[in-house]
């Protein structure tokens, strides 16, 4: 706030989370839904992004909405640029429900005409200054900038504000009550000027609105209601929506707006859809972070289908000073930072002393082609802190990064020949078997590759084993490598397997282009296969034991008829989990939910009778466990059966309590079982 650009919630701490560099000028969805799942573990109350993909419809990837629907639950507040299109468009994640979306102003306070607008914006959309906003150029010095970019953190940074003034007055946090506040004092446009329908959202930012509302006898709690902003005397010049005083500062570097150009929407290599930057000729930054793009220049007419930037994600542990007496023009900012929305935040819910500390973001080169982007605390925290935990289902599989990686393999395995064929094929390091033959025999090239865990056909973690069991880890990597190239009728087919670990802060690029982040399984302890033929056989040998089906012959037509209601209920307990309730497994509910699928297969039995008695999966929940171990992170998991032949019948739910507060999840106490109406 004593800097040459005046901040807008001094003292509030902001967080980064940067996930766009210039040698990454585009990233998935996931990558943001990643990155907001790590703001909000993190203890942020309102995440800023800078960014988005424009789209048709408006609707996000599952695991962008699940991520989303997480920041609701914990009510985290997200403010999202609505984009500089200048059409009736939609961008993801601004145009979800949950998103308070923002538009762009001139300085003369009517709506620019690169902000996008829409339908679906009319209800939860603001407008803010965008055009020449002065910020922090890459480098040093100073830059003006125009866009949604530029608007969004400076609804932000007045959001944590009015949280500060929560926390002053002793009222819990509530960020959603402010984005009510925010959007029901806005001003309308200017009917003379602007098709306030079509073009001004569902208004302009009102800031000596809110503080007349607040300071006139309203209080920021929910019991009470405001008065409507119609009621409310408001000097539109002074509400930072009109023309912005330009800070008593030298300016150094360009001023001007570049032209942007967009790249293409979906990143090479993926079939994952991309969150776009627009490029700018902006000078590099030193971190690798990407620079927050602008709008067209005000002047031009054409409408450009440019993109805002990707985003930081931000999260805060400090509260803001927030003056008992404020003139409105001490809330009008006079600029932001252009090279990365910084955003300011209020003080969140401390989780012990070491939270008190600011927070800083790292990016710096390690060895072997790794990048970093670590979000590193000052103080230092445990070493199996909960917001780096990770344990995660999915495939296995590999990369080699570089064309010369992969080349090398192909020169070094022999020629093979496939199991039961007299026929010898060339070596392809593509091919799943010859990979798994050849290191099976050669066991140290394991560490040349980059192991990767897909979700579905997407990479979503590169596993980098190391300490002193790193070789038994590549071991078992192999082993469940070889495993999944099986006939799945084989007894060691291996369908998914689990990981558990730690993220380091590293990334790495795949062959593709994509980069994903890195995580660190220390140990063999919860690595496992999913051998579901197996596990069909031990739980028909659990129902058979319970039934007295055991002197039955093989064929026997009861005997088979059990076997077949147990192969399809356990392949509904893997899909449900794999591909309805799929996620990243970094949130302490996704552990909870991944380990007690894993802990199920490796434990049938449990619910093998209600299986046996014609009954299938029906919901699976995880809520916080009422009772709990001092220092530890219990959730309860239940799984719920039903018969789907007799909707009478009472269905029946087995309940597994989770400890997740250490790398490698441990069930508490015994699965419990009962019956509950239908």
């Amino acid at each position: 706030h004593d800097s040459a650009v005046k901040g807008i919630a001094p003292h509030c701490q902001g967080l980064l989370l940067p996930i766009f560099s210039e040698q990454q000028p585009q990233v998935s969805q996931i990558d943001l839904a990643r990155a907001i799942t790590q703001a909000v573990e993190a203890g942020a109350h309102i995440i800023s992004i800078s960014g988005g993909q424009l789209t048709d419809a408006g609707e996000a990837s599952e695991l962008l909405e699940k991520a989303i629907d997480y920041c609701r639950t914990q009510n985290v507040l997200i403010v999202a640029a609505a984009g500089n299109d200048g059409c009736d468009c939609l961008h993801v994640p601004a145009s979800l429900s949950a998103v308070l979306a923002v538009g762009a102003l001139d300085e003369q306070g009517e709506p620019l005409m690169s902000s996008n607008w829409g339908e679906r914006y009319n209800n939860k959309g603001i407008l803010a200054p965008g055009e020449n906003i002065l910020g922090a150029a890459p480098g040093g010095g100073l830059l003006r900038l125009t866009g949604t970019s530029f608007a969004a953190p400076i609804v932000t940074g007045v959001a944590a504000l009015l949280l500060s003034l929560q926390h002053q007055r002793g009222i819990p946090f509530n960020p959603h009550k402010i984005r009510s506040f925010l959007l029901r004092s806005t001003l309308p446009c200017e009917p003379q000027t602007t098709d306030s329908s079509r073009y001004c959202l569902m208004g302009k930012l009102n800031i000596p609105g809110i503080l007349t509302i607040l300071e006139g006898g309203g209080t920021m709690s929910d019991s009470q209601s405001s008065p409507s902003p119609q009621s409310v005397a408001v000097n539109p010049a002074g509400c930072g929506c009109g023309a912005i005083a330009s800070p008593h500062a030298s300016h150094q570097g360009s001023e001007e707006v570049d032209s942007l150009h967009s790249p293409p929407l979906t990143a090479a290599g993926s079939s994952s859809m991309a969150v776009v930057a627009a490029e700018t000729t902006l000078p590099p930054s030193d971190g690798g972070i990407m620079q927050a793009p602008s709008a067209p220049p005000p002047s031009s007419p054409a409408l450009n289908h440019t993109r805002p930037g990707m985003p930081t994600v931000a999260a805060g542990t400090h509260p803001a000073t927030f003056p008992s007496t404020m003139a409105p023009s001490t809330m009008t900012p006079s600029g932001v930072a252009a090279s990365v929305p910084v955003t300011a935040l209020p003080a969140t819910r401390p989780l012990d002393p070491s939270m008190d500390t600011p927070m800083t973001s790292t990016a710096h080169t390690a060895p072997s082609g790794y990048t970093t982007s670590a979000v590193t605390p000052n103080a230092p925290t445990s070493e199996t802190k909960g917001a780096n935990l990770v344990f995660a289902l999915g495939t296995l599989g590999y990369d080699f990064g570089t064309e010369a990686r992969r080349d090398s393999f192909k020169q070094l395995m022999p020629e093979w020949t496939p199991e039961g064929s007299s026929v010898t094929v060339p070596a392809n390091p593509y091919d799943a078997r010859q990979m798994a033959d050849y290191l099976d025999e050669h066991l140290s090239e394991a560490s040349s590759l980059i192991w990767t865990l897909n979700l579905e056909l997407t990479p979503i973690y590169a596993i980098e084993p190391h300490g002193s069991f790193a070789r038994e880890v590549y071991a078992a990597l192999q082993d469940l490598l070889a495993g999944e190239v099986l006939a799945e009728d084989e007894p060691n087919y291996v369908q998914r397997i689990s990981i558990p670990g730690m993220l380091t802060g590293k990334t790495v690029k795949l062959f593709s282009g994509q980069i994903v982040p890195v995580i660190q399984p220390s140990t063999m302890r919860g690595i496992y296969g999913w051998k579901i033929n197996t596990l069909v056989e031990e739980a028909i040998a659990a129902v058979e034991a319970v039934q007295g089906l055991g002197e039955l012959p093989e064929d026997d037509q009861q005997r088979l008829a059990v076997r077949q209601k147990i192969q399809r209920a356990l392949d509904s307990l893997l899909n449900r989990v794999y591909y309805d309730l799929r996620n990243l497994g970094q949130t302490s509910q996704d552990r909870a939910l991944n380990f007690a699928a894993t802990n199920a297969f490796q434990t049938a039995a449990a619910f093998a009778e209600a299986v046996g008695g014609g009954m299938e999966l029906d919901t699976i929940s995880v809520e916080k466990s009422p009772y709990c171990r001092k220092d530890s992170d219990c959730w309860d998991v239940k799984l719920k059966f039903f018969d789907p032949e007799n909707k009478r019948r009472a269905r029946q739910v087995f309940r597994f309590t989770i400890d997740v507060s250490d790398l490698i999840p441990v069930t508490l106490g015994e699965v419990r079982s009962w019956r509950v109406p239908s």
